[in-house]
C-alpha cells in the first residue's frame, strides 16, 4: 500500500499520455490492485475475501483522491474501475484455485 502511495505522489501529466502509455498505466493499475487484494486475502484468509476486497477498493478510491492533490495528476474514476476489475479478477482466480484444490484433495 505504501508503494502505491509513493507511486501516486509522483508528478506526471496524466491527460497528455498517449494511447499506448494510457493502456500501460491501466494494466499497471489492474495488476497492482489484483496483487493488493491477493496479499490482503492471504493475510486475512480465504473466508475474509470480501474484507480484503473492501480494503483494496477503499485504497483504490483513496489513491485517486490522493492523486487529485498531486501537481500534474488528477483523479480518474476510470482508474478505480480498472482497479476494481483487477480485484475481481484476482478474487475469481483465487476462488477457482481454492475450489480445484478442495475437489482434488
Amino acid at each position: 500500500m505504501a508503494l502505491i502511495w509513493v507511486l501516486s505522489a509522483q508528478e506526471q501529466v496524466g491527460p497528455d499520455l498517449g494511447a499506448w502509455a494510457r493502456l500501460a498505466t491501466s494494466a499497471v493499475h489492474f495488476a497492482e490492485f489484483a496483487i493488493l487484494f491477493a496479499l490482503w486475502r492471504w493475510a486475512l484468509g480465504p473466508r475474509r475475501a470480501p474484507i480484503a476486497a473492501a480494503i483494496a477498493l477503499a485504497w483504490a478510491i483513496l489513491d485517486e483522491v490522493h492523486q487529485s492533490w498531486v501537481p500534474g495528476r488528477d483523479a480518474d474514476p476510470i482508474d478505480v474501475l480498472v482497479d476494481a476489475a483487477g480485484i475481481a479478477a484476482a478474487w475469481w482466480l483465487l476462488a477457482r484455485r481454492d475450489r480445484r484444490a478442495t475437489q482434488s484433495g
